[in-house]
C-alpha cells in the first residue's frame, strides 16, 4: 500500500465544485520535446488534480478542479493556453457521476477471471 486518500462528495465541504477535462493537442510539427514540455507545464499547474497521456486526437487528458467556470475559464486562457507547444483545447465537463470505485481494491488482480 502506498497511502490513503481522503475523497470529499460533491457539496461537502472541500469539494472542488467543477472538475472539467480539457484534452491538449500539440501541433504536428512538435515533437517529443513538446510533449515534455506540455507534462511539466500541465503538471505544475496547482488547479491540475490529474494528467493522463492518451492515444487518439489529444496527447493530454487533465483533471482540473476549479469551483466555478469562470475560475476554469481563467486557469485555461493564463495558464492551459499559454504553453508553448499547446495549440488545441478541447473541455469535457461531466454532468454527473454514474459510477466512481475510486482506487482498485486489495485483490484486484483476482477480478473478472
Amino acid at each position: 500500500m502506498s497511502g490513503a486518500r481522503a475523497e470529499p462528495g460533491r457539496g461537502v465541504p472541500g469539494d472542488a465544485g467543477r472538475r472539467p477535462c480539457p484534452r491538449t493537442e500539440a501541433g504536428e510539427d512538435e515533437g517529443d520535446e513538446a510533449g515534455e514540455e506540455q507534462q511539466a507545464a500541465l503538471t505544475a499547474i496547482p488547479a491540475v488534480v490529474a494528467c493522463h497521456v492518451v492515444s487518439g486526437e489529444a496527447d493530454f487528458l487533465v483533471e482540473i478542479a476549479v469551483p466555478d467556470l469562470a475560475a476554469y475559464e481563467q486557469v485555461l486562457l493564463d495558464e492551459v493556453l499559454a504553453i508553448g507547444p499547446v495549440r488545441d483545447v478541447r473541455s469535457t465537463f461531466a454532468i454527473r457521476t454514474v459510477l466512481s470505485r475510486g482506487p482498485l481494491p486489495v485483490d484486484h488482480r483476482r477480478l473478472g477471471g
